[in-house]
């Protein structure tokens, strides 16, 4: 096989290719989705709560996600492959950022650096066991402050349920990006 899917080379090709594949679909992409997402948090106050609360999103997101993978038999994901997919994912994240704005991506992989060592680390100590469970409890309980203490009590719009893919792609982006505009 041309690409073996534990090389590097693989999350760098989706970072470039997922966006022109949803963009295709209809999906805004780059500044255009930027701008969407950034719809429903136009107060000072939801994109710092965002800004605070992502990170912590992410670290959970590092922790259940390669735990999903592993459960789903057609896919042959093994339990050390987790570090793998962890890294793969951040890469192909920071790839599609730095095509947007090569500083703003390189701040990001910066910054997100800390979620993904975070999340390492986690595997490290405490193994596989409990990372879906204490990684939907670091994403979940995250989302949810930044719903309610960010939308919710700043008067900000609620997220929209049809802006989940846009919120998927951008929210990371987002959570920089406001600084630097």
């Amino acid at each position: 096989m041309f690409i073996n899917y534990r090389s590097l080379y693989a999350p760098i090709i989706l970072g470039l290719a997922v966006p022109i594949y949803l963009e295709k679909m209809g999906m805004s992409i780059g500044n255009m989705g930027i701008e969407y997402y950034g719809e429903v948090h136009p107060s000072y106050h939801n994109a710092m709560i965002h800004t605070i609360f992502m990170p912590i999103t992410i670290l959970g997101m590092l922790l259940w996600i390669p735990r999903v993978a592993v459960y789903i038999p057609l896919i042959g994901i093994k339990n050390s492959d987790s570090f793998f997919i962890q890294r793969a994912i951040y890469i192909m994240y920071m790839t599609h950022y730095i095509t947007i704005n090569f500083l703003m991506g390189i701040m990001l992989m910066i910054v997100y650096m800390s979620p993904l060592i975070g999340s390492i680390l986690y595997y490290n100590h405490r193994g596989y066991q409990y990372a879906l469970r204490d990684g939907l409890v670091l994403s979940v309980g995250a989302l949810a402050v930044q719903e309610v203490f960010g939308h919710y009590l700043s008067g900000d719009p609620m997220s929209r349920i049809e802006a989940i893919p846009n919120a998927i792609l951008y929210a990371v982006y987002f959570s920089g990006g406001h600084f630097i505009r």
